[in-house]
């Protein structure tokens, strides 16, 4: 695996990935073997999101206060293109159920061959998706939608 990038890069090399026969405890950096490309992706979701805002203001207070609350996560949305065989393939993972894990796998090497050398991050959830509308002179599109049953976090 190539190391770490060590400046910013870009989203170019950036996979979705499902992890095979994987259940239970959170995926480690050794369970990238047993991860597949599920379909190449155009964009990706946030992998986490804000906490609510709770008000703590006291009438004796001149200035608003607040705390941070339960962090906000949505399911994370993927936008692939439409092919076929990539639609009966995500109908079988979306049969899989809640209990899945997926990653978002940044950075690929020299061959271009996914290694996550920016970071995999992974999370358990269920898969489901549909076919977007569509537009004149556009792609065909489909909106895959990976429900969070535990936070995206960076595998180690």
């Amino acid at each position: 695996m190539a190391g770490a990038s060590t400046t910013p890069t870009s989203t170019i090399n950036t996979f979705f990935f499902h992890y095979k026969e994987l259940t239970g405890a959170k995926p480690v950096a050794a369970d990238f073997a047993k991860a597949e490309k599920v379909v190449d992706i155009k964009s990706y979701g946030d992998l986490g999101g804000e906490p609510n805002t709770i008000e703590s203001t006291t009438l004796s207070d001149k200035y608003q206060r607040t705390v941070n609350g339960v962090q906000k996560l949505d399911a994370i949305k993927i936008t692939s293109n439409y092919i076929k065989g990539d639609s009966a393939k995500l109908k079988t993972l979306a049969d899989k159920g809640e209990g899945e894990w997926w990653a978002i796998v940044m950075g690929a090497d020299a061959s271009g061959v996914p290694d996550g050398h920016d970071g995999i991050y992974a999370w358990q959830g269920g898969l489901s998706f549909y076919e977007a509308g569509g537009e004149v002179d556009k792609v065909r599109e489909t909106n895959i939608v990976v429900n969070c049953n535990t936070a995206p976090e960076l595998v180690e």
